[in-house]
């Protein structure tokens, strides 16, 4: 039967046909498009650029500027966009903590999930997800929300293409001899204006299907679908705001987008069901189908939004709020300056009669009145009243009101308030203040785990060959990872910290780091201070120099450790060892029966195998024991033979006694003294 016929016999008996068409796309979208939602998201776009003076052409359904009456004085003072980009600065300071944690508690499983961990660091910075963060935020205090897509992009990387006569060359003729790249994961972050999600969902897993709607250029897809469309004739209703700039006088200046040669795509996603086990995807452009798929998955959508409302996957955004204030604030000083202008040039009283040419009279804002004079009355100004004083009381309030609905108080926006001169109360105000971005906060971290989460998933199931990259540490170290998506078992999950993405105020944090350092609380095991330390609490560490001789001993230690690793892999060397191992068992035995002291053993032992890792004069014992200490606690070291374990424990030992040997010299001599003073009494 063909598929016209399936469709054809579906509709006969009332069904609906199980391939999606390019009707069963219309329909949808129409289902979703919601023009009060587009409109407010619209206007809230505007007032943040400074065009106020607007209004909504329903006809046209569109923005436009408002027309201006004549004497009238326009004047905008946006008070929205410093407040957002205040909110934003919040949103954005502090980058999110999170860790990769392990499927079970099989050693396997936790060095796999470590290495994913280090990897989806790396992803993190390929994929500019600091960034996209600043990007999602300001989404979501203007437009309410944003939707992050991530995917799997087969047609990036390096070429793996088959040559003849290699492995896999038959069967990539087969297949069609298609380019066959490495690929990448992707994300993007989508703006809510071309995302129309289904209307019936109550919650974000009740979402069946999400249609994203997009202009591209004619050219793009055919070269991607091999398939000609046409350019559509009217693509201006896509523009976000045909308002560019608002003149001083508060009218606006109209620009369009020119959006030549482009059409617009539609990608209606199906989440897996019963109809479609596996997802679907069909790709329709001028109601002809580019692209379609009953195996594309889970949605590649994940939702964030600002302010929740109950029974809903819709958000509100903070600027929704400030529209009615900021309006006022315009009104209130438009009025002010039409007044101040027409103080200099109010309107004429001009008597009847009086000769005078009304010509001779300027009259640029204000009016002329004529009127029949007594006792011959000359021509005078009409002077404008006084301002009312509650001009500035109500100016002040809408300004109260804007830091209420904001939530961007004196503090966030770099003014102490009145009466507060102590850290204390500082640190109370800050964090009563940064309260009210918890709930944004706790949105993003969640949607963020998702987002991570789908990651791992796209990791396992196309990273399937070993893949290398660097990572820059948290001390400016470059760390080379291996990592293999196969390695996953699939029951990993992400963990993030709660709470970590809300800022903090880093005067606190440094003034608590100083008391803790006066109480004498930051020092090293052997109680002296720890001026390094001190520096990497306070933020400072990276600018000295010692600091970076710490991040030199540190980054030796660590190779060290890899050099013991690969000491496993050397067959040569491993025999050498073993040879060691025996003669010096042999010496020992034969040194005890002689009675010579432990203490002087050391010239009679064999010499070591080359390529030992040794201790330099230029070490620093401190660093290196931490180090080395902290490799003794994975599950690499646990892993390796015991006779490397043993070497590994004597290098870390050799350490302790040269760190420890001046203070058993200064202990000794301490005795030594004690001795000779008992015998002098």
């Amino acid at each position: 039967m063909s598929k016209q016929n399936a469709i054809t016999n579906a509709n006969a008996v009332g069904q609906e046909p199980k391939r999606l068409t390019p009707d069963r796309v219309d329909l949808l979208f129409k289902s979703a498009e919601n023009w009060t939602d587009i409109r407010q998201q619209l206007v809230n776009i505007n007032y943040y650029l400074g065009n106020q003076w607007i209004g909504w052409n329903s006809g046209e359904r569109r923005v436009q500027a408002m027309s201006q009456p004549s004497g009238e004085t326009r004047v905008t003072r946006n008070k929205i966009r410093p407040r957002i980009m205040a909110l934003l600065a919040k949103h954005i300071k502090n980058k999110l903590k999170f860790d990769v944690i392990p499927g079970s508690k099989d050693q396997t499983d936790i060095d796999a999930a470590k290495a994913a961990d280090k990897y989806m660091h790396v992803l993190w910075q390929e994929l500019d997800l600091s960034r996209k963060t600043k990007e999602m935020f300001l989404y979501m205090l203007i437009q309410k929300r944003c939707w992050v897509k991530t995917w799997f992009d087969s047609e990036v990387g390096m070429d793996l293409t088959p040559n003849e006569g290699e492995p896999g060359y038959e069967e990539w003729v087969k297949g069609g001899s298609k380019s066959v790249n490495e690929g990448a994961i992707r994300a993007r972050v989508c703006d809510p204006l071309t995302i129309f999600a289904d209307p019936a969902a109550t919650t974000e897993e009740e979402i069946r299907w999400i249609i994203e709607r997009k202009a591209r250029d004619v050219d793009e897809i055919y070269e991607e679908y091999g398939v000609q469309v046409s350019p559509d004739a009217n693509i201006d209703y896509l523009n976000r705001y045909d308002i560019a700039k608002t003149s001083l006088d508060g009218g606006g200046a109209y620009s369009n987008r020119g959006l030549q040669n482009q059409a617009i795509v539609y990608e209606l996603w199906y989440k897996p069901c019963k109809r479609y086990p596996a997802g679907a995807k069909i790709t329709v452009c001028n109601g002809q189908e580019l692209d379609y798929s009953e195996n594309s998955g889970e949605l590649p959508y994940q939702l964030f939004g600002y302010i929740p409302i109950p029974g809903s996957i819709q958000y509100d955004a903070i600027v929704t709020d400030m529209l009615a204030p900021q309006r006022e604030i315009n009104v209130l000083r438009s009025m002010v300056a039409t007044h101040a202008r027409r103080l200099g040039n109010s309107m004429w009283l001009n008597p009847i009669g009086s000769g005078v040419d009304e010509e001779d009279l300027t009259n640029e804002i204000a009016g002329i009145i004529s009127y029949n004079p007594i006792n011959n009355a000359k021509p005078e100004r009409i002077y404008a009243p006084d301002i009312p004083s509650f001009y500035s009381q109500e100016l002040l309030q809408n300004a109260i009101d804007l830091d209420d609905m904001s939530g961007a108080r004196e503090v966030s926006q770099g003014r102490l308030p009145a009466g507060l001169d102590t850290l204390g109360g500082l640190e109370l105000m800050v964090e009563q203040e940064n309260e009210k971005l918890a709930v944004a906060s706790q949105n993003y971290e969640q949607g963020m785990k998702k987002v991570m989460q789908r990651i791992l998933r796209l990791l396992k199931d196309h990273y399937t060959e070993e893949r290398q990259s660097r990572l820059l540490g948290e001390d400016n170290e470059i760390e080379l990872i291996s990592f293999s998506g196969s390695d996953l078992t699939g029951f990993e999950d992400i963990n993030i910290v709660q709470g970590s993405s809300l800022p903090e105020m880093k005067a606190a944090q440094q003034e608590r780091v100083m008391t803790m350092w006066g109480a004498g609380a930051i020092i090293k095991k052997d109680g002296t201070p720890d001026p390094a330390k001190l520096l990497r609490l306070m933020g400072m560490g990276d600018s000295t120099a010692l600091f970076e001789q710490e991040a030199l001993d540190s980054n030796n230690a660590k190779l060290e450790n890899k050099a013991f690793e690969d000491l496993q892999d050397n067959v040569e060397f491993m025999r050498m060892l073993n040879m060691y191992n025996e003669q010096t068992q042999i010496i020992q035995q034969q040194l005890q029966q002689a009675g010579i002291p432990h203490e002087q053993w050391a010239p009679y032992m064999p010499p070591k195998p080359p390529d030992i890792p040794s201790l330099w004069d230029s070490d620093d014992d401190e660093v290196h024991i931490y180090v080395h200490n902290t490799f003794r606690k994975s599950g690499r070291y646990r892993e390796m033979p015991p006779e490397l374990r043993s070497l590994v424990d004597q290098h870390y030992e050799e350490h302790v006694s040269r760190l420890n040997a001046p203070l058993l010299e200064k202990q000794a001599l301490a005795e030594a003294q004690q001795q000779q003073n008992g015998q002098r009494v």
